[in-house]
């Protein structure tokens, strides 16, 4: 609506920082006070205005100017009203990501695996629940300690049956060995 206005070169009736004519001027001749041609256009101008604004205005906008007089009081009274309502819908649209961010904390916590247990335990016992950017941060660092460990298990895991397998193979050759040296010794007899 600003942008018309602009280009129709009516903005001028409704800002604010733009003075009203007075209604009436002193006439340099007479000294005495007559009603400003200025401000009769200007009037005009405002009630057209008025006019347009009122039309293109909802029931329960138009119930907000009621009683206003002028098209300069009634965009006043809407980017007043606008702009309030549009720091509450910033409000409220950012409570909502919270409450999305928060459920989407949720989803993924309630998804996770029996070898994230004790990282599920830590993250909702110690409140406040991480945003979803800090909980991915704080998986990756779980996933990648997961995977060490799953490593460590599992070289663990195979030394132990290398370490298995070489001493039942040794126990085999120790007692040949031991044979050996028991029959050796019954020969020397």
């Amino acid at each position: 609506m600003t942008s018309i206005l602009r280009s129709h070169k009516l903005y001028k009736y409704v800002d604010p920082d733009v003075p009203i004519p007075p209604s009436h001027i002193t006439d340099p001749t007479t000294n005495t006070s007559r009603p400003n041609p200025a401000f009769e256009d200007s009037n005009d101008v405002d009630q057209t205005l008025l006019t347009w604004i009122h039309v293109t205005l909802t029931d329960p906008v138009h119930s907000q100017v009621l009683g206003l007089k002028t098209a300069r009081e009634v965009w006043i009274a809407l980017e007043k009203s606008f702009a309030d309502q549009n720091t509450a819908r910033v409000l409220q649209l950012k409570s909502n990501k919270q409450v999305l961010d928060i459920d989407l904390v949720l989803y993924v916590l309630h998804g996770l695996g029996p070898d994230y247990e004790p990282f599920y335990t830590t993250i909702t016992t110690h409140p406040p629940l991480s945003s979803f950017h800090e909980l991915y941060s704080l998986l990756l660092a779980q996933e990648t300690r997961v995977q060490s460990l799953q490593q460590q298990q599992s070289d663990l895991t195979q030394t132990m049956a290398f370490l298995a397998g070489s001493s039942s193979q040794s126990q085999p050759q120790r007692l040949s060995n031991q044979q050996r040296s028991s029959s050796n010794s019954s020969y020397d007899i």
